[in-house]
């Protein structure tokens, strides 16, 4: 009997503690459940507008240069640069009204997958990427979290913000893609380099064949030199991957100072002198004075039957150049002036702001060609040996930059041919005295589209002699400053300039993204300059340079320049590491300032420097 009672009690106490048990995981999990409930809660409340919840002020930032301008244009939070030390700081803490003391609590950061312990970090990624971080702030009590995305891209800076050590890193790798062989520096530095002989013949490729420019002149402005530049900002990070492409605010200069060449950007230290004062212009102190243009004898190898064009990559004095620009020194040319007078104003926050205001693409293609950049070009490259042509008041209206671009409508539709070598002091282009005989000088100014450019109001008034005088004078332009040629881009103050343009027509897209301004992108040009050609020269049947047989031109518009189309696919690949190609269309979409492949982004897409000089670009 007693055994019996014992055995009872014994499951007594087996059922009431099974049952203990079971209630104590029970409530084990609804705790559990409620603080992650809870935790959650709390996580998707902070980006809440209401005051009584916690707010975390965040900020992430270069210590050189503290917390970047562009995060009022960009989607995401925070913005930082890879492969270098960053600061991440809570700045507060703060519950409605009150102000949370940080030394109360324990501060987590989760980045990149890594831990960090305290309410001020230093980190680094190393690759370009959008992740979303994670801070953790906790009492024992509570725990708050809070979420935000972080973009990790390189920033380009106007170079006249960097700091000195920045800056001379850019500048001291920079030198090193001139003065490398390309085989040499692919072995040195890996793929992605470059030289700048390599970079000037392809520019020279694009801009300075016969046909047609494929590279300016319509919708190629854009894209062609944005990829350029990325592609260039690649090579320096082949040697450096810490580097980011700087850009020069040149319209800046305008309200920095009186004088254009005032700017530091012609430091010898810098990108060397404007206007160098030897008998050819030519860059031969400071920085850049040990760099010559390369040899262009082993480009000589050309068919025009397979290109539709004359050779583009060398001159008559066998240097790396415009075919038609026949200097005889190496050394980089520049000049302030244009046949010793000045040419347009330096572009300033009127012009940008003019071409800002542009309702299209295709109007903003025009003006970011020639009127905001392009002065820039000729205000360093400039043209001299003119002699006493212009003694002749005949020539007035000639007198300028015009001479340059309306004697590339002469050598594009074949009227004026420029000499493959050169054995002595003559050295120029000229139109042969057979087309003289065959067409007279009216009829070459008409077809060569010259006429149309002034119209009948001013050739009418000149007689045939004066006509022949005209032509004469604009069929070889004598020297000219590299900047204001095709081989622009072997003087190392091309680099900077083009940033300019993607920032004013990046600012344009973000407003146009959030919807407040109208913006129409549809891929479409249309030239308003008529002394640049407006159509394509068939140089097919002409079998050499010395073939004086004239190309077929079409100036109907029935025929497109190759490069300008929206499907025409463009000579860059491999910007994100697939090996991928691109059209017109895919890189424009790539270069929107808010996608997330693009590896970088500028410092602002602002121009508030504008605003004392009352163009205020965001309030437009």
């Amino acid at each position: 009997f007693k055994s019996n009672e014992i055995n009872k009690d014994i499951n007594k106490w087996k059922y009431i503690f099974s049952f203990s048990f079971i209630v104590s995981v029970i409530l084990i999990l609804l705790l559990n459940y409620n603080n992650n409930l809870y935790s959650q809660q709390i996580q998707s409340l902070f980006h809440s507008k209401d005051n009584s919840l916690p707010n975390f002020e965040i900020e992430l930032y270069n210590p050189s240069y503290g917390l970047p301008e562009v995060l009022k244009y960009v989607p995401w939070d925070q913005v930082v640069e890879p492969y270098k030390t960053n600061i991440a700081e809570l700045v507060s803490l703060s519950l409605g009204d009150d102000q949370l003391n940080l030394r109360d609590f324990d501060i987590t950061w989760n980045i990149d997958g890594n831990l960090y312990k305290g309410s001020i970090i230093n980190f680094q990624i190393n690759k370009v990427d959008i992740q979303t971080v994670t801070v953790t702030a906790t009492n024992g009590k509570i725990i708050y979290n809070y979420e935000f995305t972080l973009a990790i891209k390189y920033i380009r800076r106007e170079i006249r913000s960097l700091t000195d050590e920045d800056r001379n890193l850019f500048l001291d790798s920079f030198h090193q893609l001139y003065v490398t062989d390309n085989e040499e520096g692919k072995m040195k530095y890996g793929k992605k380099f470059i030289s700048a002989e390599e970079f000037s013949f392809k520019h020279l490729n694009g801009a300075a064949r016969v046909d047609c420019d494929h590279w300016h002149d319509g919708a190629g402005i854009v894209n062609h030199h944005v990829a350029y530049t990325l592609e260039i900002e690649q090579a320096l990070q082949a040697i450096d991957r810490t580097i980011s492409m700087p850009y020069w605010e040149y319209a800046m200069d305008s309200v920095l100072y009186d004088d254009w060449q005032e700017s530091p950007i012609f430091n010898d230290d810098w990108f060397g002198d404007n206007s160098p004062s030897n008998e050819f212009h030519g860059l031969n102190t400071g920085r850049w004075g040990d760099v010559l243009v390369p040899s262009g004898e082993s480009y000589r190898e050309w068919s025009i039957a397979e290109t539709s064009s004359l050779n583009p990559f060398i001159n008559g004095r066998g240097h790396l150049r415009s075919p038609w620009n026949n200097n005889p020194s190496r050394y980089i040319g520049r000049s302030n002036t244009t046949y010793s007078v000045s040419s347009d104003p330096f572009p300033n926050c009127a012009v940008n702001y003019h071409c800002f205001i542009s309702s299209s693409l295709s109007s903003m293609f025009n003006c970011l060609n020639g009127v905001t950049h392009g002065p820039v070009h000729i205000k360093i490259g400039g043209a001299w040996n003119e002699g006493d042509i212009f003694d002749d008041n005949t020539l007035d209206f000639v007198h300028n930059i015009d001479r340059v671009l309306l004697f590339k409508l002469l050598w594009r539709t074949g009227y004026t041919r420029c000499p493959i070598t050169c054995d002595d002091d003559e050295c120029s282009c000229e139109v042969p005295d057979e087309y003289i005989n065959t067409y007279g000088a009216k009829n070459i100014l008409v077809n060569s589209g010259i006429w149309d450019v002034y119209g009948d109001s001013k050739f009418s008034k000149f007689n045939n002699d004066q006509l022949l005088v005209i032509l004469r004078a604009l069929e070889d332009p004598d020297i000219v400053g590299d900047m204001f040629t095709s081989g622009a881009s072997f003087d190392p103050t091309f680099w900077p300039l083009h940033g300019q343009i993607e920032r004013l027509l990046g600012l344009k897209r973000i407003l146009s993204s959030k919807k407040l301004i109208s913006f129409k992108e549809d891929w479409e040009y249309e030239l308003d300059d008529g002394r640049v050609l407006n159509g394509v020269c068939d140089w097919k049947s002409v079998a050499d340079a010395s073939d004086l047989t004239l190309p077929s031109c079409d100036f109907s518009g029935d025929t497109s320049c190759w490069g300008h189309a929206e499907d025409d696919v463009i000579e860059w690949t491999d910007f994100l590491g697939n090996n991928e190609e691109y059209t017109n269309k895919d890189f424009y979409e790539l270069i929107h300032p808010w996608n997330e492949k693009l590896p970088y982004i500028y410092d602002t897409y602002g121009f508030s420097y504008c605003n004392s000089a009352k163009f205020p670009f965001e309030t437009s």
